[in-house]
């Protein structure tokens, strides 16, 4: 019997997402629905609402971090796990059918 193997591709997986910065951050909190507050050190960071998190710091983002929107909420990563996991992205009209045809699937 021989067995059948087919190619698969992961969901496409676009975030907005900015770097947070001592002279952004009332702008970035802002934008991201968060609060400025600074931590025992005296250092500020942005307070944000993350779905589910396991620890109080994944809902904190110093300067150099970077806080993500996506469709499911909020995220916060450190610098080496975003340069890591993303890259810079503009929508190609590629990416954009993928997009469509990905979220078409997901919803049935």
């Amino acid at each position: 019997m021989a067995i059948r193997v087919k190619r698969y591709a992961r969901h496409p997986l676009f975030v907005n997402a900015i770097q947070v910065t001592a002279r952004n951050m009332a702008e970035v909190a802002e934008w991201c629905g968060g609060m400025i507050e600074s931590d025992r050190n005296a250092k500020a960071y942005i307070k944000v609402d993350v779905i589910k998190p396991t620890n109080p710091r994944q809902g904190q983002a110093y300067v150099g971090e970077y806080i993500l929107k996506t469709d499911t909420g909020i995220k916060v990563y450190g610098v080496k796990a975003f340069e890591k996991t993303f890259l810079e992205a503009s929508e190609t009209p590629e990416e954009k059918l993928l997009t469509e045809i990905f979220s078409d699937s997901a919803a049935a």
